[in-house]
């Protein structure tokens, strides 16, 4: 079971890396992409430990090849608590509110998200400054947005699938 787990983190950071590389649209502070979405499935799917550490492996690989070097140690540490906590919380709510279905992921995925948003901003505070950070949030916000959307539709999706 364990080799189950490991193989399937090791394909979502795969996945995590490629669609974090590919397709990405330039940003005041780095690039805009959909690598969350898939973030937040492998939280969703892998629990906190298996899925922040595809998180964050496949997302350091991703600004590594793409030339983000300086952000590789802070979107590691960021994308795992991303992940992590998204999934602790999604776990929480299926436990204590199980009739929210679909919410659960939209609520796990604001707080792991928020995460994101803060923990970029202070990451580039100490790389560029205070208002070199905030000229980021807007973008970090734009695809946490969209990476709660498209999560939360692709597992709606693949649990609907799974009951036909």
């Amino acid at each position: 079971m364990k080799t189950k787990k490991l193989v399937t983190a090791a394909l979502f950071a795969a996945i995590i890396c490629a669609v974090t590389f590919f397709p990405k649209v330039p940003s005041v502070n780095g690039y805009l992409h959909l690598g969350d979405a898939v973030i937040l499935m492998a939280a969703f799917v892998m629990g906190p430990l298996y899925g922040g550490a595809a998180a964050a492996i496949g997302s350091a690989l991703a600004d590594l090849i793409s030339g983000y070097v300086i952000f590789v140690p802070g979107t590691f540490v960021i994308k795992f608590l991303t992940a992590a906590v998204a999934a602790l919380v999604f776990s929480g709510l299926k436990k204590t509110a199980p009739k929210l279905g679909f919410v659960s992921y939209i609520l796990a995925g604001i707080v792991g998200e928020a995460l994101m948003v803060l923990g970029y901003f202070a990451y580039e505070a100490v790389i560029y400054d205070v208002p070199g950070a905030a000229a980021g949030i807007v973008g970090n916000l734009c695809q946490a947005a969209a990476g709660i959307v498209v999560s939360t539709l692709i597992m709606i999706t693949v649990k609907n699938i799974k009951k036909a």
